[in-house]
């Protein structure tokens, strides 16, 4: 079997009208090819230094359970204004490499903000998808309400909001 050849070219080259015995032996390397292209993660050349593996702050997490780190981009600077607004501060250098990790890589400085504010931030955002996700249930409501009314005042038909109102 050659490399980069599909898996299906080994049964179109006639391996199929060979006896049952090598049935076996064909699906056999197919399922070897298939577990290898499977394995690899990232196609062509290995990386030396992959992102993740740069920016892996996990370390002085571990070191300092009550605080949240993340990499800010340095080359915006009002992302990092916005960051020192909601509460992060610069990690020293010192307390870098105690923890072993990077304190900048590349345009990406390392900043920590208390876990609890943290957490506050996130529910907040949560809370806001939430609100996005049934504003236009009010609106829709809103309307209906204006029909109804309508229907009341011009043609003297009562119709409950209700039953105007699509439930998806």
């Amino acid at each position: 079997m050659e490399e980069g050849k599909p898996v299906t070219e080994d049964v179109k080259s006639g391996d199929v009208e060979k006896p049952r015995e090598n049935a076996k032996e064909v699906l056999s390397r197919i399922k070897a090819k298939l577990d290898k292209a499977e394995g690899q993660r990232f196609g062509g050349a290995a990386e030396r230094l992959p992102k993740a593996k740069m920016l892996d702050a996990r370390a002085i997490e571990k070191a300092d359970p009550e605080h949240k780190y993340r990499y800010v981009n340095t080359d915006d600077p009002g992302k990092v204004q916005n960051r020192l607004d909601e509460g992060y501060t610069r990690i020293s250098e010192e307390d870098a490499r105690n923890a072993g990790v990077r304190r900048q890589v590349g345009e990406g400085v390392l900043m920590k903000i208390p876990r609890a504010k943290h957490e506050e931030r996130v529910e907040e955002i949560k809370e806001l998808g939430r609100r996005r996700l049934t504003a236009h249930k009010a609106e829709v409501r809103k309307v209906a309400e204006a029909v109804a009314r309508e229907l009341r005042d011009k043609h003297g038909i009562t119709v409950p909001i209700d039953r105007l109102m699509v439930d998806e």
